[in-house]
Parts: C-alpha cells; sequence; structure tokens
C-alpha cells in the first residue's frame, strides 16, 4: 500500500482509512487515534449501495443515482 498517497489525500481532511489484508491478516490504519472513536456512518453505506447495485445488474455504471428527490420538503431542514 502507498500511505504516502494515502497521507496526501487526507492532508487537510479529517478522515481514516482501514485496509485488512484478507489473505496476510496485516491491517493498515491512517490514523489509529481517529479510528478509535465512534462516528455515524454518514454517506459511507452509499459506497457498498453502489457496489452491490453495479455487482447485482441494478446500476449501469457508478454515476447512476438509485433514485431522483421528488423535491418533497422533510421534516428535517438540513436535508
Amino acid at each position: 500500500m502507498n500511505t504516502n498517497a494515502v497521507a496526501e489525500t487526507f492532508k487537510d481532511k479529517q478522515g481514516v482509512l482501514v485496509v485488512t489484508d484478507t489473505i496476510t491478516g496485516e491491517t493498515y490504519v491512517s490514523d489509529p487515534a481517529l479510528a478509535r472513536e465512534a462516528f455515524g456512518p454518514c454517506s459511507t453505506f452509499k459506497i457498498w449501495n453502489t457496489l452491490i447495485g453495479l455487482e447485482e445488474g441494478i446500476l449501469e455504471n457508478p454515476d447512476e443515482p438509485f433514485w431522483q428527490w421528488d423535491g418533497e420538503e422533510r421534516s428535517f431542514p438540513d436535508w
């Protein structure tokens, strides 16, 4: 793994990358202290949804949206 590329990617952002080699069991953690903190998944679930959608043929390409916003305001203003 190119740890310099990971460091460069995260240089101005708060984030953690954890990669485990399933063959050797070796794990790389870009920021071990931050990785020990609990955070909500935020939008990271979209990565898995996209991969599953592509694998199952539900999506034709990674840029295809799952759905369009219906324009209806919800109860949370930030949404």
